[in-house]
């Protein structure tokens, strides 16, 4: 999953790529687009959603393409509620298709996910560029061709609940009918559970994780009123969780679960001490009674109370349960560890954990340490009491179960009914004070957290090495780029070209195909010494790859502008370069009596550049993307073409393309 512009802090283990947002919100869609187009870690193919998209129910793994039916159909439909800048970007989209020969085209502006291909929403977007609002969806599924079958548009626009359609596969809100809607409390009601990319907090600290599931509700005390349903219990029941999980300091669980990959302490870190020749120790000097300094030796990291090593890590806690230990991508049986307070997770079964391992790799595979684990305090007797009483409370007040129905007046301080006068204390000032006003509540939040803190307290200490806990797309080895990473990527291009140029001979009569000698690799910009061949003498032209420009490049294509820590090796993600294909051809000249060529022959040699304008295109479409050795492909973007000459007795095609070297030897490749 990858975030494209604004991150929440709440969003982990999401990939992010920023992008500024100072336009209009068409033209920031239209950049967040092209960024995910441009990064070299996106795949392909990928699913396109917006922030306000909620798939309700499972999806196959193949997701199918939905369309809204054709564009003037919903262009009627908004000419009803106005005259905006959405209306005249479809008119204009549908216009310009329209120009494209798509007579009748129809529309994707649908809030559902649409998956596309990174091919085609460029090819889209660089057609449709002239446009202010790009209908970028239907530019691109009408220019691609994807087809799709029909959905009406599920977006939900205000609160009435008959406004939308509960077995949907997909729901979109505004902001006012997610928060106050029915269609907001329907959702929300679908997605108790946080999702799998959040967390609960800035902090890294997984204690601060909140719980995944509602506490148990026990309602021996609690009259609830009759005909209340259960799914109002459930509702309440998430509610009252959130709120007390809260105002006890974040620290009752279970929480939920959390992965880290935690670092091994060795027996006195600062290794073994050399006495005399020979290895000794470690040792720790200690000052006994009789005032003599001594050397004690500690082999074996003997302490609390141990005759020997323990072989533990340190997990950050208090830990409620463990749920998974993965070693070299094997899961440990839970007899094989024990964890002792307040968050030693220890090796039972003889064995020991690894000193070291591949923080590149992901979880599960080879030479990797990952625990997956919960955390949180056990819920007592008295924290179940409290929960019950507060979910009672919520759920009366939801079913307006008090009679004198003073519900419904939040900030009632005073009362008079029939000659009896009541006050109540002022809501406002018990939730500042962290209270509820409910007994049974506040006399346990009084016991558990008397000062009021909002989280857990933490003890940092320069001698833990705390787990590591990925929150960003790794960049795996960043080595120097290798030495002839351009080198092989100009000879791929170079063999492309000549390939498909030999192939179009084979199929094209009068093509003279890739030149037979001068192919070749340049220094610097390529030299226009002789059109013809140098084997043959024929017209057979000059091939010729070169090297234009290269620069650092974190998000391919854009160049790099943030200053680098001049500390360590530290080399971008990608590395760009942009190479540049040149093809030359003999061009006609004027004869020996001075006059021009002939039409004939300029029509000739217009041929042959327009077959080899055709034949680069194709070469680096075709092939280029295959060279390299990578698992997902040699990152590229196609570049400007244009026609060179005539000059010096030769015409030709100049082709620009820039290719992303990686910052490292991926393992694909170190492994070939």
């Amino acid at each position: 999953m990858w975030l494209i512009g604004y991150r929440p802090p709440w969003a982990a283990d999401v990939g992010h790529v920023p992008i500024r947002q100072t336009g209009t919100k068409y033209a920031n869609t239209t950049a967040a687009v092209r960024a995910a187009i441009e990064h070299p870690e996106i795949t392909e193919r990928f699913i396109l959603c917006n922030d306000d998209f909620f798939v309700m129910k499972p999806q196959p793994e193949e997701l199918p393409v939905y369309q809204r039916g054709p564009v003037r159909d919903v262009e009627a439909h908004y000419a009803t509620r106005g005259n905006g800048a959405y209306l005249r970007g479809l008119r204009e989209t549908r216009d310009f298709l329209v120009s494209l020969g798509h007579e009748d085209p129809l529309s994707y502006e649908l809030h559902v996910p649409l998956p596309v291909d990174k091919a085609g929403m460029l090819h889209a977007l660089e057609a449709g560029r002239h446009l202010d609002v790009l209908h970028k969806r239907t530019a691109y599924g009408v220019l691609a061709g994807i087809g799709g079958e029909y959905m009406a548009d599920v977006k939900v626009l205000h609160r009435a609940p008959r406004t939308f359609d509960t077995s949907t596969a997909f729901l979109s809100t505004m902001p006012d009918s997610f928060t106050n809607g029915a269609v907001g409390r329907f959702i929300r009601d679908g997605f108790r559970s946080p999702a799998g990319t959040r967390r609960g907090g800035d902090t890294d600290m997984p204690q601060h994780v909140g719980p995944c599931e509602p506490w148990p509700f026990v309602p021996h005390c609690c009259q609830l009123p009759e005909g209340v349903e259960q799914e109002t219990i459930d509702r309440q029941r998430a509610v009252a969780t959130s709120i007390l999980w809260a105002l006890s300091g974040r620290r009752w669980g279970p929480s939920c679960p959390t992965t880290v990959r935690p670092c091994r302490k060795s027996c006195l870190d600062s290794g073994s001490t050399t006495v005399q020749g020979a290895t000794a120790g470690p040792w720790i000097p200690y000052l006994g009674r009789d005032g003599v300094w001594r050397n004690a030796s500690v082999c074996g990291c003997a302490s609390d109370c141990s005759c020997g090593e323990l072989c533990e890590v340190r997990l950050e806690g208090p830990v409620y349960d463990v749920l998974a230990v993965e070693v070299d991508g094997e899961t440990l049986p839970p007899e094989a560890y024990r964890v002792d307070a307040p968050g030693l997770l220890v090796r039972t079964d003889g064995e020991c954990w690894p000193d070291c391992q591949d923080m590149a790799a992901p979880c599960g595979e080879e030479g990797t340490f990952c625990v997956t684990y919960r955390v949180g305090l056990p819920l007592d007797a008295a924290a179940i009491a409290a929960f019950s009483a507060m979910v009672c409370h919520l759920v009366k007040d939801c079913s307006g179960g008090c009679g004198c129905k003073v519900a419904s007046n939040r900030n009632l301080s005073r009362l008079s009914r029939q000659g009896v006068d009541l006050e109540f204390a002022d809501p406002t000032v018990l939730y500042s004070e962290q209270r509820t006003g409910i007994p049974a509540v506040d006399l346990w939040l009084t016991a558990v957290n008397p000062y009021r803190q909002a989280s857990p307290s933490q003890v940092f200490s320069p001698d833990y090495k705390r787990p590591r806990t990925q929150i960003w797309p790794y960049r795996g080895n960043t080595v120097p780029l290798q030495p002839l990473a351009i080198h092989e990527a100009a000879q791929d291009l170079l063999a492309c070209v000549c390939a498909t140029l030999d192939e179009m001979a084979t199929q094209i009569d009068d093509y003279p195909g890739c030149p037979t000698c001068r192919r070749c690799l340049v220094p610097g910009l390529p030299a226009w010494d002789d059109c013809a061949d140098p084997c043959t003498g024929d017209a057979g032209g000059q091939l010729t790859v070169n090297l234009s420009r290269m620069y650092a490049s974190s998000r391919f294509p854009a160049e790099d502008t943030t200053a680098q820590n001049v500390r360590g090796c530290t080399p971008p993600l990608s590395t760009a370069v942009e190479l540049v294909v040149t093809v030359l051809r003999c061009a006609p000249g004027p004869t020996e009596g001075g006059c021009p060529p002939s039409c004939e022959d300029l029509e000739a040699a217009a041929r042959i550049t327009h077959l080899d304008a055709v034949g680069v295109f194709n070469a680096i479409t075709c092939c280029l993307a295959a060279t390299g050795g990578r698992r997902r492909g040699r990152p590229y973007i196609l570049g400007r073409q244009q026609t060179i000459g005539p000059q010096g007795g030769c015409v030709g095609v100049e082709q620009r393309v820039t290719i992303a070297l990686p910052a490292c030897k991926c393992p694909e490749e170190a492994t070939s």
